[in-house]
């Protein structure tokens, strides 16, 4: 059984990306591993919903990255 995803989901994948390198870049140093952690799961989070919605053929190849 496959997830569904939508768009929405890709957006808000997207925006918990940026927000988390956005934290990164305004950290004073001190919390550097939680920060690679939060990016990791997030660029994971939304390579999952972008390669689902791929496979799913919501977005063509060309549209990948968003």
């Amino acid at each position: 059984m496959s997830a569904e995803y939508s768009l929405h989901d890709l957006a808000k994948a997207k925006e918990a990306l940026e927000l988390a390198e956005k934290a990164w870049e305004e950290d004073d140093g001190n919390n550097r591993q939680a920060h690679i952690k939060k990016i990791s799961a997030a660029r994971a989070d939304f390579a999952m919903i972008e390669g689902q919605l791929k496979r799913d053929g919501i977005i063509a190849e060309e549209d990948a990255a968003f």
